[in-house]
């Protein structure tokens, strides 16, 4: 009567080539998922700060001084954004949106630093 499966060497044969395998491709898996959420989130940032600019544009926002700010919650509110894209990367406590008026144009970043100057009056 013949045995039929494999003996534990072939099993743990095989175990031990997909351990090499799963040691080397991981990592290398692993820094592609974080490259893409680094590139994806420079997106989202510049999606937000393109959307603010149009808005202030439209809106002719007064900048008070040589900048002011306005908070991502108060965008969502008004329509500007949506309000997944600040949800899904914690956005609305770290970043707020500076608006300066340089050279007859705005110029609109997205900043984590301190809030410097006025809020804008929209």
């Amino acid at each position: 009567m013949k045995a039929r499966g494999f003996t534990l060497v072939e099993i743990i044969a095989v175990l031990v080539v997909l351990g090499l395998l799963l040691a080397i491709a991981l990592p290398r898996l692993l820094d592609r998922f974080g490259a893409s959420e680094a590139a994806m989130s420079e997106v989202t940032k510049d999606l937000i700060a393109e959307r603010s600019r149009l808005f202030a544009i439209e809106r002719g926002i007064t900048v008070t001084g040589t900048s002011c700010f306005i908070n991502l919650p108060t965008l969502v509110d008004m329509g500007v954004i949506e309000e997944g894209l600040i949800k899904s990367n914690n956005y609305a406590d770290r970043y707020h949106v500076v608006v300066e008026f340089k050279a007859n144009t705005y110029v609109v970043t997205l900043s984590s630093e301190a809030r410097n100057g006025l809020a804008c009056s929209i």
